[in-house]
């Protein structure tokens, strides 16, 4: 679960630098950054190149004949 403060830490980090500078946020209060992805582009590219997925128009996009269940 997450807090709102890691959710606008990583979203608006704005919002904190302005607290900060408000004093409303002591200087040295900060959570830990969020782990970066534990894969690359370049891996992520190569575990989509599938049969049912094609680059369309510069974007990724799933093509072919879906099953559709009523």
């Amino acid at each position: 679960m997450i807090t709102i403060f890691e959710y606008i830490q990583i979203t608006q980090v704005w919002v904190i630098d302005k607290l900060k500078q408000l004093g409303l946020l002591s200087a040295d209060f900060t959570l830990t950054q969020p782990k970066k992805p534990e894969i690359t582009f370049a891996e992520a590219v190569e575990l989509m190149r599938h049969d049912s997925y094609r680059r369309i128009k510069r974007v990724i996009r799933q093509v072919g004949t879906g099953v559709v269940i009523r």
